[in-house]
């Protein structure tokens, strides 16, 4: 019995023992649980960090002057020694078109002297050298004079009224006007550049002020021709959309370009948002929108039932980036669509030498290809895109007869 109970007892001591042992291991395991989850998001985290690193102006939206370091274009051999001046071998030669005869103002003829023509045929033919300068003035004044009249029951003096357009543009006019905007406005001249250029070049001495207000009246010029293009947005069959971003005086503002196949309309605005569409094109716009994946494309599309087409660019500059991934999955489905693009826009740049048939089931085909290549879905979800990625493409194109 005796012999029993010491057995018992050190049983029980072994018991706590292995308890002990088993409660350490356990929060050995937890540790390293614990130590492989830090580890594994460490990693994911690096992995995303390359892949932003990887990010260029070739594979994503990043613009050229982002790309620190521009990695030279393989098998391009380099060229020793600097370039020759002038025109290149193999390039098309290119010759300045003459002036018209309209754009002549006179000609002058050069003959040899009586005893250098000797034996010599004069012929009907000449070598012509063109030359353009500037004349010594370069503007017209005119002096507008309105008659006075007195009144003689009442001493009141009347004077005949000038033209309202002559009245209007007063000492600066309408030709001039539009020079001195356009040096402000697409030049982006200063003032002061401009009263400089306008006094040593033109011979027109005139204050910054005055300049000021010349610039004034034509942007007021502008007013209506700029409403009537702007209301002219909602009726276009398709428009490319953008926005950059830019501060004036600290504040925050956006330049959207609205380019129709006509004409462009810019709207500066302090917000970014699907807002700006609804107030500029409405939410009655029935034409297609060309747009990158930004997301007030997406809500305007949503939220006024437009048809949208992504930017092609920005696609494949996204491919790209999926296709140099770190993660395997992603690297496979970007190559897979890689390959499936090129053969897609080779087609559209033959489809002037084919049939519209021809080429409606080969796009059919493009269509179908796409959304199986794509996946489909995203987290089990139909991604919200209109329902022909490639309207744009496919309505824009022409077809041989």
């Amino acid at each position: 019995m005796a012999d029993k109970d010491v057995t018992i007892a050190q049983l029980v001591v072994q018991i706590d023992l292995l308890r002990s042992h088993v409660f350490s291991l356990e929060q050995t395991n937890d540790q390293l649980q614990h130590e492989v989850r830090r580890l594994h998001e460490e990693n994911q985290r690096l992995h995303d960090q390359i892949a932003r690193l990887k990010k260029n102006s070739s594979n994503s939206s990043k613009p050229p002057s982002s790309d620190i370091v521009k990695p030279k274009k393989k098998g391009t051999p380099r060229r020793k020694g600097k370039r020759k001046i002038g025109g290149q071998q193999g390039h098309p030669r290119q010759e300045r078109i003459p002036l018209g005869p309209d754009d002549i103002d006179a000609i002058r003829f050069h003959v040899l002297a009586a005893e250098q023509v000797q034996d010599l045929i004069p012929l009907d033919d000449w070598c012509i050298l063109q030359q353009v300068e500037l004349v010594k003035k370069l503007y017209r004044v005119t002096e507008h004079r309105a008659r006075k009249y007195l009144d003689p029951r009442n001493g009141r003096i009347v004077i005949a009224p000038l033209p309202a357009a002559v009245k209007a543009a007063g000492l600066v006019g309408p030709k001039l006007s539009a020079l001195a905007a356009y040096q402000k406005g697409d030049c982006h001249m200063s003032y002061t550049t401009i009263q400089r250029f306008w006094d040593e070049v033109l011979g027109i001495p005139i204050s910054r002020g005055q300049l000021a207000n010349v610039v004034q009246k034509v942007s007021a010029a502008f007013e209506t021709p700029y409403d009537e293009l702007r209301e002219a947005l909602v009726e276009q069959p398709h428009l490319g959309v953008d926005e950059s971003g830019h501060k004036d005086c600290g504040d925050k503002l956006w330049t959207w370009c609205f380019r129709a196949p006509e004409f462009t309309v810019f709207h500066i605005d302090p917000s970014r948002g699907s807002d700006v569409l609804k107030a500029v094109l409405t939410e009655a716009f029935g034409g297609i929108l060309g747009s990158d994946y930004f997301s007030a494309y997406r809500k305007y599309m949503v939220d006024c039932r437009v048809l949208l087409q992504f930017c092609w660019a920005h696609l494949i500059r996204y491919i790209r980036f999926l296709a140099g991934h770190t993660d395997k999955s992603l690297q496979v489905w970007g190559n897979k669509l890689l390959p499936w693009v090129r053969q897609l826009f080779e087609t559209w740049h033959r489809a002037e030498s084919m049939t519209a048939s021809g080429f409606r089931g080969r796009w059919t085909g493009f269509d179908a290809g796409f959304s199986k290549r794509s996946g489909g879905r995203r987290n089990g979800r139909r991604p919200k895109t209109s329902p022909n990625g490639f309207v744009a493409l496919r309505r824009t194109t022409t077809f041989a007869s």
